[in-house]
């Protein structure tokens, strides 16, 4: 069970990333997103922030850019 956490500036980048995570994945998870194009705050301080409201103990920290191409990437 993994919680994946996003910092994101881009609306329309996060929304093709959750896609792409819901489809390849294949195991368990919750997908925290903070919005910080208002805040501009720093993303070590996002991502703190968002571990700590984390159900699940394994974090995948990634960026809203990113495209998993593997399928059940998270079995591994």
């Amino acid at each position: 069970m993994i919680s994946i956490i996003i910092c994101s500036r881009q609306h329309q980048q996060v929304t093709r990333l959750v896609k792409n995570i819901e489809e390849t994945i294949g195991v368990a998870h919750e997908i925290l997103i903070t919005d910080n194009s208002i805040n501009g705050n720093g993303i070590c301080k996002v991502y703190n922030a968002a571990a700590a409201k984390a159900k699940f103990g394994l974090f995948c920290f990634v960026h809203e850019d990113v495209v998993f191409a593997t399928s059940n990437w998270g079995q591994n």
